[in-house]
């Protein structure tokens, strides 16, 4: 409850914040809320996250995010009291100082100041799969992320992190990323302390320590087909992990389309597994009847080479349907270990679960 009301008190003096200002600030954001849970038992069968993030146009050139995030049950204990629940706050000042400084030229620089998350650029995720997305990440408990952009073709995001997030340790990021004709890239080093490769496989090796990871990915439309491919490498002390994945997505029709996505993980480190064991393919067919009502459904494939005694392990899929009314999104349906569109909450229901999301954008 005290978190609760905290939020509130954040969010209300964030939104009053203009009144009291000479100037006059313009305000969007985003909001979604999703829950699963199977019903057996709601305290112990139940997960949930909360998101909501605010942007207050202080300047012409110049803005104030406010994000929150709260998640139940993260210990996956199955206790959904406060105690459980994993909260996080961003708060970002951006300023694009050539744009305020009245300059214009072939640079611009524009930095972003304080508490915040930083994901690399990634192009290759056409289809829609997170778990075939490009990994790197960092977050801070302060940091610096500055932008210098050289048109279209050319702009660099170099991130410094003195106070990292999750152990206080120092991060660094560079990432690289515009626009060859039709071709979108992204290359990037990150410099992470808190880093987890297990999604595809929960048999792969995680690892939470000091790492550079690396990688490259493109993106492409031609006509209705967009297409993605992904290369991302980890290097920890003496060991190497990483992952490729290339995937597609097809406009059929106006109203049809279907996306595939293939990713495969390697490692140096000696598994006793085979090379299919880290593979995995995610196929999807949406369907919009009108811009309100859509429906869709989703199967994931784990380890390809299908020896496995826990075949439960290598099939997910997921039905869902969403439906807009004035602005809010509202989506719901029935996952088993897939996360395309629908709330996934197999650590807590390990059988499949129903779920629902709301979600608005101003």
């Amino acid at each position: 409850m005290k978190k609760t009301i905290v939020l509130l008190t954040i969010v209300l003096a964030f939104v009053a914040a203009p009144v009291f200002a000479e100037t006059t600030s313009a305000f969007s954001g985003e909001v979604e809320y999703a829950f699963g849970s199977d019903f057996s038992d709601y305290k112990e069968d139940l997960d949930s996250i909360g998101k909501i993030s605010l942007t207050g146009q202080v300047g012409e050139f110049t803005t104030i995010t406010l994000s929150y995030e709260m998640e139940a049950d993260s210990d996956g204990s199955g206790d959904t009291t406060n105690d459980a629940w994993l909260n996080t706050t961003n708060l970002i000042l951006t300023q694009d100082v050539t744009g305020a400084l009245g300059v214009d030229g072939p640079i611009s620089f524009a930095y972003a100041l304080g508490k915040q998350d930083f994901e690399v650029a990634d192009y290759s995720a056409v289809a829609g799969y997170g778990d075939f997305e490009a990994d790197a990440e960092t977050n801070s408990a302060l940091g610096l992320k500055m932008t210098i952009g050289a048109t279209e073709m050319f702009n660099a995001d170099v991130v410094v992190y003195p106070k990292s997030y999750y152990d206080g340790k120092e991060e660094f990021a560079l990432n690289a990323y515009g626009t060859v004709s039709m071709i979108d890239y992204s290359a990037y080093v990150v410099m992470n302390n808190a880093y987890d490769v297990s999604d595809l496989n929960d048999d792969f090796p995680s690892i939470t320590t000091d790492m550079i990871f690396y990688g490259v990915n493109v993106g492409a439309v031609i006509d209705a087909l967009s297409v993605g491919v992904l290369f991302e490498g980890v290097s920890v002390e003496e060991e190497s992990l990483g992952k490729f994945g290339v995937a597609g997505k097809y406009q059929v029709t106006e109203e049809f389309s279907a996306g595939l996505a293939f990713g495969t993980k390697f490692t140096s480190v000696d598994t006793g597994k085979d090379f299919s064991d880290y593979s995995a393919i995610g196929i999807n067919v949406n369907y919009d009847f009108s811009e309100a009502f859509g429906v869709w459904a989703a199967a994931i494939l784990n380890n390809l080479n299908f020896d496995n005694d826990f075949y439960d392990d290598i099939f997910g899929y997921e039905l869902g349907a969403k439906a807009m009314l004035d602005g809010v999104t509202y989506s719901a349906g029935w996952t088993y270990k897939s996360d395309y569109q629908a709330f996934d909450a197999s650590s807590m229901c390990p059988d499949g679960n129903i779920f629902f999301k709301v979600a608005a954008s101003f």
